[in-house]
C-alpha cells in the first residue's frame, strides 16, 4: 500500500503525468521479474554501445537543424550588408561591386537607380532575415545586437542622427581636413582617427540635444493634441 502510494503522488509530476492504473499495476508487480527485465535491457544496451554505432537522437537532429540555420541565416544577414554598403561613386572600380553594376537589370541601369536597386535588395535580405531568426526553434540570434540598451537608445536618436549628423559631419569634418593640413601631414591614415572619435562623438551629443529639446517633445505633443481636442 505504501509503494502505491508512493508511485501514486509519484504520477502527479511533470514528468510521470502520462501514468495511468494500468501501468501502477505493472509496476507493483513481482521484484523478480522487473529486476531480471532490468538486467536483460542492461544487457542489450552495453552491446549496442559496443558496437560503435550511436543512433542520433531527436535533440541531436534538432541541434544540427539549428546550427544550419542559423549559418544560413548570418550568410543571408552578410550578404545583405554587402548589398547595402553599395558605395555611391566608382562603383564599376570597386572590387565585387563591378560584379553588381554589369549584372543589375537594363531598366535599373542608371547610376542612381543601380545603387538603389542593390539597396532594395540588401534591405529586404537583412530586415527579412531579422524577422525569421525569431523562431520558437532558433534562438534570435541576429535580434540581440538590437535589443541591447546602447542599441535601443540609437533607435531613439536614430532620427535626430539623420537630420543633425549631414551639418556636423560637413561642418566639423571640413574644419577637421584643414587642421591636418596647417600640421604639414595630408595622410588619411592620420586625420581618419582624429575625425572619427571627433565627428561620432559630436554627432551623438548634438543627436541627444536634439533629440531631448525637439524630437520628443513633438512626439509628446502628438499624441497628447487629439485628446486634448476631443
Amino acid at each position: 500500500m505504501g509503494v502505491y502510494l508512493v508511485v501514486a503522488g509519484t504520477c502527479r509530476m511533470k514528468y510521470f503525468g502520462g501514468i495511468g492504473e494500468g501501468d501502477l499495476g505493472l509496476i507493483m508487480g513481482e521484484d523478480g521479474d522487473v529486476g531480471d527485465a532490468n538486467n536483460t535491457q542492461g544487457i542489450g544496451t552495453e552491446e549496442r554501445a559496443g558496437d560503435g554505432d550511436s543512433i542520433p537522437t531527436s535533440e541531436d537532429v534538432l541541434r544540427l537543424q539549428n546550427t544550419i540555420r542559423h549559418a544560413l541565416m548570418v550568410a543571408i544577414a552578410l550578404l545583405g550588408i554587402h548589398c547595402l554598403t553599395f558605395p555611391d561613386e566608382a562603383a564599376n572600380t570597386t572590387p565585387d561591386y563591378g560584379w553588381m553594376v554589369a549584372h543589375t537589370p537594363t531598366q535599373f541601369s542608371e547610376k542612381s537607380f543601380t545603387q538603389r536597386f542593390w539597396l532594395f535588395i540588401g534591405a529586404v535580405l537583412f530586415v527579412g532575415v531579422c524577422c525569421l531568426s525569431n523562431d520558437s526553434t532558433a534562438a534570435p540570434l541576429l535580434q540581440k545586437p538590437y535589443i541591447t540598451p546602447f542599441a535601443q537608445y540609437l533607435g531613439k536618436i536614430s532620427y535626430a542622427l539623420y537630420v543633425m549628423h549631414p551639418w556636423l559631419s560637413f561642418n566639423l569634418g571640413q574644419q577637421i581636413q584643414n587642421l591636418v593640413r596647417r600640421s604639414g601631414t595630408n595622410s588619411h591614415v592620420t586625420a581618419f582617427p582624429f575625425a572619427l572619435v571627433v565627428i561620432t562623438c559630436g554627432c551623438l551629443w548634438v543627436a541627444d540635444l536634439f533629440w531631448r529639446a525637439v524630437d520628443r517633445r513633438s512626439v509628446l505633443f502628438g499624441r497628447g493634441w487629439p485628446r486634448s481636442v476631443s
